[in-house]
């Protein structure tokens, strides 16, 4: 297949993802165009040598007139409607979108809906997978929507990732799933933050509480927070409280739309202790920072000693 590939969204997550992109681009003699709010944000693809060959737009439009398959990685359902209002109002010819935010289904609904209107394919694509993963192409890659879409995007994903999961032609059930998988990855948090805050307060040493993990959890992705708790380090490229706090709401969107909604405790737990960090001031923190309200609630110092009020980022593992 031949593709002029397009690119929105140079945030912590979308810009190794656009590097990566623009390096299979490159490989493969395939244009490249980008597009980011804020045109500073260019020089990460120019420092990874992306400086020639890449179209810089100045509107998002500019890439609907180049572009037939565009990612976006966007940091809201607001920001979501607002740029692809943008993108599906200039579309003229045949273009598959591939979503890579993290939506309400409802809202992805919607876009690919609005796109379908117009003769283009809305996908949700959410990805699994912090920065560092993004950027070693390790990313667990969710793809939901019409399936010429799918067949058609997929080709890609290797580029950016290690594994596919299609969700199917409901494109609803790629943002579902994207919830799911984070609230399975905010429990566990909770869950790190009760154990590391209560070994602290007994006086135990949280190092050789993350080997204990490191033994039982053959999971990185999961490991990378024990090692954020267990040093008290949350800064570097992460998963934001704000953004927690977003994603959490959506999850329970999801509850409170059933004809008969149920308690999520760990849910509602860990919600209400990345609201409190929010409140702390905190919001810039990775999510798994909501353990700090509960060192507090422990009588324990809200940062460990040097670690920059928690700005500092963790170590490599």
């Amino acid at each position: 297949m031949s593709y002029k590939i397009g690119f929105i969204g140079l945030g912590a997550l979308g810009t190794p993802i656009a590097i990566n992109l623009a390096s299979y681009a490159k490989e493969n003699n395939f244009p490249f165009a980008v597009w980011n709010r804020s045109p500073e944000k260019y020089s990460a693809l120019k420092e990874a040598g992306h400086d020639e060959g890449v179209f810089f737009a100045s509107r998002p439009e500019e890439l609907v007139e180049r572009c037939n398959l565009i990612f976006t990685v966007l940091v809201n359902d607001q920001a979501a409607e607002e740029v692809y209002g943008k993108l599906i109002g200039a579309v003229r010819g045949k273009v598959v979108f591939a979503d890579v935010s993290t939506l309400l289904p409802k809202t992805s609904k919607k876009l690919e809906v609005q796109a379908k209107e117009k003769g283009a394919i809305y996908l949700a694509t959410p990805v699994f997978g912090q920065p560092v993963a993004a950027k070693a192409k390790q990313l667990i890659n969710l793809v939901s929507g019409a399936k010429e879409g799918r067949e058609y995007v997929s080709p890609i994903f290797p580029a950016i990732g290690k594994k596919v999961i299609d969700v199917g032609e409901d494109v609803g059930k790629g943002t579902s799933l994207k919830l799911l998988g984070n609230q399975s990855l905010l429990g566990i948090i909770q869950v790190f933050s009760e154990v590391y805050t209560l070994a602290d307060a007994i006086g135990f040493d949280l190092e050789t509480v993350h080997e204990l993990y490191e033994s039982m959890i053959p999971a990185p992705s999961v490991l990378n927070y024990s090692n954020k708790l267990s040093h008290g380090t949350f800064g570097g490229p992460g998963f934001s409280v704000t953004t927690g706090l977003k994603d959490a709401s959506h999850i329970a969107s999801l509850r409170d739309d059933l004809e008969n909604p149920f308690p999520l405790p760990t849910l509602e737990t860990a919600t209400a202790n990345l609201t409190r960090a929010k409140d702390l001031g905190l919001s810039h923190l990775d999510w798994s920072a909501l353990s700090l309200p509960m060192r507090q609630d422990a009588k324990l110092s809200l940062f460990k000693e040097g670690t920059d009020e928690g700005r500092k980022p963790p170590p490599p593992m």
